[in-house]
């Protein structure tokens, strides 16, 4: 039987018992993983003085494309002062 995919959680809360029933049925995947606990730190405390996000987000890049694959799921809870800032 081929591997399922892969739902990665990049934000700083868990999933309720619906919502991972919900990935699992409706994503087909077989396997909810978290990103590290230094990079979900790190993604809680976005600094508000940075100018550029590139060098603060490498950690974030990096993990990405050595762990996920083709037909994996990304869900990211942006915080607000990111978005105000940076958008």
């Amino acid at each position: 039987m081929p591997k399922k995919s892969t739902l990665y959680l990049l934000f700083n809360h868990t999933l309720t018992p619906d919502q991972k029933s919900d990935a699992y049925t409706n994503l087909a995947i077989d396997t909810i993983q978290s990103f590290p606990p230094k990079l979900l730190n790190f993604w809680g405390d976005i600094p508000t003085d940075l100018e550029n996000l590139s060098d603060y987000l490498q950690p974030f890049k990096s993990y990405i494309v050595s762990h996920l694959k083709k037909g994996d799921y990304l869900f990211v809870q942006t915080c607000w002062r990111m978005i105000s800032k940076y958008c």
